[in-house]
């Protein structure tokens, strides 16, 4: 059922001005809401409608889009509302004032290199928080990218056939695609779909982009191979020898035919690409000399005294597309026991930098250099959990992550309230549930233009271990000495029973304080009763559950030390709150 241009839509609320378009999925309006903001609302088209699955199409549809709204990011379009039958089922979207890259290479011609890899990194980037949720975006394409007009910013729109995926799982999906740049497993019906899927889609617009041409339809590439054990797909190169070796092999690896032949995660086949070129900043944040070993060094990496291996996406690799990051050094004492050599101290340093949150209120974000760890805890560990198994290795791209727990000051700045028990502006805020902080972290979002979020779990463990393998960061034990605010198992008189100040306590190699006790800290994830099947590329681990508890880490003051090992997974309901429940930000590079 078409919309006419005036028509009312939920009790006036918006007022459709005209269409825009309409695809094999959805038709999409240009309208405004009462406040005269220009907004875009799409709506099923009559094909599917029709259907004989509708209701599955239309359930799928609206409860996809109900998983996008929960979460902002300056590259994916925001959904503003679901509708359900007002006067038919309809997603209210922002309106992306700008030019499609369609329209772009249209009217410019192929892009220069590192102008389309800008865009490329940026909507790939968005793309791994998409599929931390369990969505495919699976319709990804010049035309649904939009470059806004101030900012020049990528925008990731048209999430109309968005699907969730279950990692390993067969998904049967009727074909909606684009040819050129779908894969072959899109063609099928009943086949496994995951973050390969939108890697494929993602090389062929960057194909397009840098060579101004489309690739070859996968379906006929796959029955070429099938056929002649020949691959007829021209490289990029070969069509435009401007192009760059590390471009062009990263886009073909992203367009191989079969699926496992392709990078399994939008974040490995980015590493593959070649970093964008971009204008150096009046003073620069790293002096040109300073090479990628004497970068790791100076915070605090390049001795090889921690069990870290650099490697996945490295800060260094990172650290050109923070240009408006102004990052610091800092020092710290580092505190460790060993049985034989009692209790260690050493000075370290690492790079930060402040978020102004006004009325003097900073929130400090640690710079933490990517790597590879041993997650979870071996069969050997004291008051190990099964939970934590199998212990698997695990590469964690660098990213941010807060240098103390948030504090009532900062959440107070944010969202206007304070609901701790325990007062005090530079206790960590409690009492907060997971909605909690994933609401603050869209408000710090709007505010600062960053990305902020909750750390995953896989995140949150190899921050807190810090390049050691031991039960807490300290070493085998808390109890030789006051290194932590916990509870339960201490001596009464050396028990405090309530929060403490952030940063009361030693911080771990990273320069990180509180990762043990104090308050318990919610993580993205989803809780698994085991590690089986789980993602080895650090991202938050959602699909694949029927269980709707969110992930909290680190003990608080209340539990004993087991609770507050590196390896504790404790769990609960997404919306329940406690006094020993606070949470940490982290900031995607």
């Amino acid at each position: 059922m078409a919309w006419n241009p005036g028509q009312q839509i939920k009790q006036g609320k918006y007022q459709i001005i005209k269409k825009l378009g309409e695809g094999g999925f959805g038709i999409t309006y240009l309208a405004r809401d009462t406040s005269g903001r220009s907004i875009v609302i799409k709506t099923p088209t009559d094909r599917v409608l029709n259907h004989p699955n509708a209701k599955k199409l239309l359930n799928d549809f609206l409860n996809e889009a109900l998983k996008l709204a929960r979460f902002q990011h300056p590259n994916v379009v925001n959904v503003i509302e679901v509708i359900r039958d007002d006067p038919q089922d309809a997603i209210v979207m922002e309106y992306v004032e700008g030019q499609s890259l369609k329209d772009i290479l249209n009217y410019y011609g192929v892009l220069p290199e590192a102008k389309a890899l800008k865009y490329i990194q940026q909507i790939g980037q968005a793309l791994t928080i998409v599929h931390a949720q369990g969505l495919l975006h699976r319709d990804i394409k010049p035309d649904n990218i939009i470059v806004r007009s101030h900012t020049d910013e990528a925008v990731l729109i048209d999430f109309g056939i968005a699907r969730g995926f279950k990692p390993g799982s067969t998904q049967t999906d009727t074909p909606n695609l684009t040819p050129g740049y779908a894969p072959f497993e899109q063609y099928n019906e009943p086949a496994q779909r995951g973050p390969y899927t939108d890697v494929y889609a993602l090389a062929a617009t960057l194909y397009e982009l840098v060579t101004g041409q489309l690739p070859i339809e996968a379906l006929g590439r796959a029955v070429e191979f099938a056929r002649y054990k020949s691959d007829s797909l021209r490289s990029p190169k070969s069509i435009n020898p401007k192009i760059s070796d590390r471009t062009n092999r990263a886009i073909l690896k992203g367009l191989a035919i079969k699926a496992n032949d392709r990078p399994q995660t939008m974040q490995v086949w980015l590493n593959l690409l070649e970093p964008p070129v971009v204008i150096s900043p009046a003073k620069p944040l790293v002096k040109p000399s300073i090479n990628r070993q004497q970068f790791l060094k100076l915070i605090g990496f390049g001795g090889g005294s921690l069990l870290l291996t650099v490697g996945g996406k490295s800060l260094w690799d990172s650290i050109s597309k923070t240009s408006s990051i102004d990052l610091k050094d800092f020092s710290f004492e580092v505190v460790t026991i060993n049985e034989q050599k009692g209790v260690q101290k050493e000075t370290k340093q690492a790079k930060f930098f402040t978020e102004n949150l006004g009325n003097g209120v900073l929130l400090e974000m640690v710079a933490i250099p990517g790597g590879t760890f041993p997650m979870g805890s071996p069969t050997s560990e004291k008051d190990r959990e099964n939970d934590e198994s199998p212990q698997r290795t695990v590469t964690v791209s660098a990213f941010f992550l807060g240098r103390y727990e948030v504090t009532q000051a900062q959440y107070e700045a944010i969202m206007g309230n304070n609901p701790s028990t325990f007062k005090g502006r530079k206790r960590p805020v409690e009492q907060i549930t997971w909605n909690d902080a994933q609401e603050f972290c869209q408000k710090l979002n709007q505010r600062t233009g960053r990305k902020y979020r909750l750390p995953s779990e896989a995140e949150w463990e190899y921050a807190c271990r810090a390049g050691t393998t031991t039960m807490f960061h300290f070493g085998a034990s808390i109890d030789v000495i006051s290194l932590a605010n916990y509870g339960a198992d201490q001596p009464k008189k050396f028990r405090r029973d309530q929060t403490t100040d952030v940063g009361s306590f030693p911080a771990n190699a990273f320069g990180l304080h509180d990762m043990h006790g104090n308050v318990w800290e919610w993580c993205e994830d989803t809780y698994h009763a085991s590690y089986q099947n789980a993602p080895i590329d650090g991202s938050a681990w959602i699909s694949d559950n029927k269980n709707v508890n969110r992930l909290r880490r680190g003990g608080s003051w209340l539990n004993p030390a087991r609770y507050c090992r590196s390896a504790f997974r404790g769990n609960s309901e997404p919306n329940y709150r406690d006094g020993s429940f606070g949470f940490r930000v982290a900031c995607t590079i």
